[in-house]
């Protein structure tokens, strides 16, 4: 829990705070790169939320967690195979779902691993485009 002037702040306060940041940046990034489409917002929306996550994991992990290998076409590969695991998850969460069978693991949810796919796909762009440092 964080404190404001030594008082408690509830994190669901701050998770409500951080969606309100977020998407008064992508409205504003929708604004001044001049786009009109409603799904463009709604896009950048969810790349905020994305980039709050990615950067939380990259707190934790570090950039030698994707770069491990010497090699950059290594390094890819294994971004590939994150988004293959990602994609199987959700490819297996759909097919309960179908089934009517709920996850064991309950706080397994389709948003979390859209956001992880999102942030992969980032992460390979800046592999193939040689930024990830």
């Amino acid at each position: 829990m964080s404190s404001y002037i030594g008082m408690p702040i509830p994190e669901q306060v701050m998770i409500s705070n951080q969606k309100n940041n977020t998407d008064k940046v992508a409205e504003n990034v929708f604004k001044l790169l001049g786009t009109k489409e409603p799904m463009t917002l709604e896009v950048l929306r969810v790349m905020m939320e994305c980039a709050v996550l990615f950067d939380k994991k990259q707190h934790d992990y570090g950039s030698r967690n994707i770069a491990g290998w010497n090699n950059k076409n290594q390094n890819i590969f294994g971004v590939l195979v994150r988004l293959n695991d990602k994609i199987q998850r959700l490819a297996n969460l759909l097919e309960k779902e179908r089934n009517g069978q709920s996850p064991q693991v309950e706080s397994e949810k389709l948003s979390d691993t859209a956001q992880d796919i999102c942030n992969y796909g980032a992460i390979l762009e800046l592999l193939v485009t040689n930024r990830w440092t």
